[in-house]
C-alpha cells in the first residue's frame, strides 16, 4: 500500500497473530492516515511509540509531520513517565487508567491489541473497516478523553504527589435531592 491510497474499502474485520505483519499493517495504516489517529494504550504499550529506528515510531513522528492530529490517552506511571514525556511533542496525551489497547484512524479504520508487552507488538491485533464498530469506539475514546486529564497535569501529579481535586457534574435532578 503506497501513502494517500485508502485501505477503508470495505466493511471487513479480521485478525492478525503474526508480529511481523502486525508491525507491517499498523505502519502501512499510519501513512495512510490523513486527519487524526486516537489511541487508547495501556501503560506497556507506549514504549511502541518511541522505540529508537522503529518503523512505528518513524510512521507516528510522520503523522505528525503532515499534520495528522494525534490523541493518545494511557495511564501514566513510573514506569512510563520517560514516555509521556517524549510523546507529548509528538501530540496530545491524557492520563486515564486504560487496560485496553486501540486505536481509530480518520473515524473508518479500527485496531485493537490484547495487551502488549513492553516495546514490542500485540500478541494478536483486530483490523477492523466495519463502520458500526468504528463509531462505537470512537463514541468510546470521547468519553475517555472527557474524564481523562491531560498528560501535564497528570505528570505533575506524579512528580509532586498532592491530592488531586475531584469535580463531578450531575446531570440527573434525582442526584441532587439528598
Amino acid at each position: 500500500m503506497y501513502p494517500g491510497s485508502n485501505p477503508y474499502v470495505e466493511d471487513k474485520t479480521e485478525v492478525l497473530y503474526d508480529p511481523n505483519e502486525i508491525v507491517r499493517r499498523v505502519v502501512e495504516s499510519c501513512y495512510t492516515v490523513k486527519y487524526t489517529i486516537f489511541c487508547c494504550v495501556d501503560t506497556n504499550g507506549l514504549s511502541i511509540f518511541v522505540i529508537p529506528n522503529h518503523p512505528v515510531t518513524y510512521a507516528y513522528i510522520d503523522m505528525k509531520n503532515r499534520g495528522v492530529k494525534l490523541r493518545l490517552i494511557s495511564e501514566i506511571t513510573k514506569d512510563n513517565l520517560s514516555y509521556c514525556k517524549e510523546l507529548i511533542g509528538i501530540g496530545e496525551i491524557r492520563h486515564f487508567d486504560v487496560k485496553r489497547n486501540f486505536g481509530i484512524a480518520d473515524g473508518m479504520l479500527y485496531h485493537a491489541g490484547a495487551t502488549v508487552n513492553k516495546s514490542g507488538p500485540p500478541p494478536q491485533l483486530i483490523v477492523s473497516t466495519v463502520k458500526a464498530m468504528v463509531q462505537q469506539k470512537q463514541y468510546f475514546f470521547e468519553m475517555l478523553s472527557r474524564k481523562a486529564i491531560p498528560a501535564k497535569q497528570g505528570i505533575k501529579e506524579m512528580e509532586e504527589p498532592t491530592k488531586r481535586q475531584f469535580i463531578d457534574t450531575i446531570r440527573d435532578s434525582v442526584e441532587t435531592n439528598i
